[in-house]
């Protein structure tokens, strides 16, 4: 009985890494764009001016750039007296040591 509970755990955790691993396609993007060009139409020049749609699929360079970034204020109230996790023993310094290593 416990063998089969024990694989069928596995099986949710393989089963739930693999979604995990599972990410969403870029999505595109419909821009519309003015477009101005000058043509040569019987020997004169004349301004020509176009509304296109462009299709646009952003990269992930481009969505990673938008974001923002995240500032913490926060007030310890005394001074953590350290910041090295193995000489930590003061409740000030484990809390600013465990926030520090949060991802």
């Amino acid at each position: 009985m416990k063998k089969k509970i024990s694989i069928i755990f596995a099986l949710l955790f393989v089963a739930s890494m693999v979604l995990a691993a599972c990410a969403q396609p870029a999505q595109e993007v419909i821009k519309t764009v003015v477009v101005t060009k000058e043509v040569m139409v019987e020997g004169e020049q004349v301004i020509v001016t176009e509304i296109v749609e462009v299709i646009v699929t952003p990269e992930p360079e481009e969505v990673m750039a938008e974001e923002q970034p995240v500032t913490l204020h926060w007030n310890w109230q005394t001074e953590p007296p350290t910041a090295d996790p193995s000489l930590a023993t003061d409740t000030t310094s484990v809390d600013m040591i465990r926030n520090i290593f949060v991802g």
